[in-house]
């Protein structure tokens, strides 16, 4: 059986939940080097638009939940 990678992605207000989140995750047996925790500022860098890149493009884009 070929083995198939699920990619899971949460969001959370506060870091303490997505800690505990982390946690549960692992006391389930989702091993912990599998599972990546990033706050904020832990993105990779944005380049900077060039020309007119930064002009509208007519797309449609989710809206975040508050």
């Amino acid at each position: 059986m070929d083995e198939y990678r699920h990619h899971v992605s949460g969001f959370f207000s506060h870091r303490e939940e997505a800690e505990g989140a982390v946690d549960r995750l692992a006391e389930l047996g989702v091993p912990r080097e599998r599972l990546q925790l990033f706050d904020a500022g832990s993105g990779p860098a944005v380049a900077e638009p060039k020309g007119e890149s930064n002009e509208p493009k007519n797309r449609s884009y989710p809206i975040p939940f508050a």
